[in-house]
């Protein structure tokens, strides 16, 4: 495992200098891909779809705090006796259409993907609570989940998050320690976004390619440091699933291109229940956010 100190020597030749607030739009076939440049976003709570939103472009979503967060002691859930709830297929997603985005010095941030095909992004953030029934959920339903997963919660148990792998997740960044990125430096924020993308190679065979911020919380600095780390995009979230709630920001209602935001939580398996039973509904797919969002080339 690479040291600290190396990381940060590591950190310090890449530095760079931070680049004044800007906004990106990269065009695909499809549509194009709103993104998001310089700032850290407003802060507010979200509680209902019908709340009234900002700009699509700023959500007002902050990420929730679990206590699991702020918890170094990891819980598994024990799966009960009861059978999945039989629940209709989401549709199958449509051939993805990558994001055709230059290679910049720093990673764009994305809250949602303005496409015209109507598919949504279903993300999982931190990792201190595992229940089995996310591996079967997973397996089942086909869908190409992205775990953020913070390593020092994968690192208790990485044969889980092995088992989520091979089940259809794809494994991604969600730092090292989950701190607010925003109170710390080049150096600090190089190793807090540069060491899963090491480590998670040996643990799960794969370099993370996304980044999610903890808390949302981003500078230009961070931005900087991921394209630093070989990563291709910051990632943030336009919706989130919590406690059975489906909050959405800027629309009374899922859109193709929305990024789903959940935690590994205690309610997390019910709560994918319920958002599988909504995109029925809405007749939304599940799409892989990889498929779309992808590292940045070499020399980029």
């Amino acid at each position: 495992m690479t040291s600290e100190r190396s990381l940060l020597r590591w950190g310090r030749s890449k530095a760079v200098v931070s680049l004044a607030a800007a906004s990106v739009i990269a065009v695909t076939v499809t549509g194009v891909v709103l993104s998001q440049q310089g700032g850290q976003r407003r802060r507010a709570t979200v509680i209902a779809p019908n709340t009234t939103s900002p700009p699509e472009t700023v959500p007002l979503f902050i990420e929730p705090l679990p206590t699991e967060i702020t918890s170094t002691t990891a819980t598994t859930v024990a799966a009960p006796a009861d059978t999945e709830p039989s629940v209709p297929a989401t549709p199958t997603p449509p051939t993805a259409t990558p994001v055709l985005a230059a290679n910049g010095p720093a990673a764009p941030v994305f809250y949602r993907l303005r496409i015209s095909a109507p598919v949504v992004f279903v993300t999982i953030d931190d990792g201190w609570v595992r229940d089995a029934r996310i591996v079967d959920f997973i397996r089942q339903s086909g869908w190409p989940i992205s775990i953020f997963l913070i390593e020092r919660a994968a690192s208790g148990d990485p044969n889980y998050f092995r088992q989520l792998s091979a089940a259809g997740a794809t494994i991604e960044d969600h730092t090292f320690d989950h701190p607010y990125l925003t109170s710390l430096g080049t150096d600090r924020q190089t190793y807090e976004i540069c060491r899963p993308e090491h480590d998670y190679v040996g643990m799960f065979g794969r370099a993370p390619t996304l980044v999610r911020p903890p808390y949302g919380a981003w500078n230009p600095t961070t931005e900087k440091v991921a394209h630093s780390c070989g990563l291709g995009a910051v990632v943030e979230w336009s919706a989130t699933m919590s406690a059975g709630r489906l909050a959405i920001s800027g629309s009374p209602r899922l859109r193709g291109g929305d990024i789903i935001l959940l935690h590994f939580n205690a309610n997390l398996y019910n709560d994918l229940v319920t958002l599988r039973k909504t995109l029925v509904t809405s007749g939304l797919a599940v799409g892989k956010l990889e498929s779309y969002l992808s590292a940045p080339t070499a020399g980029g």
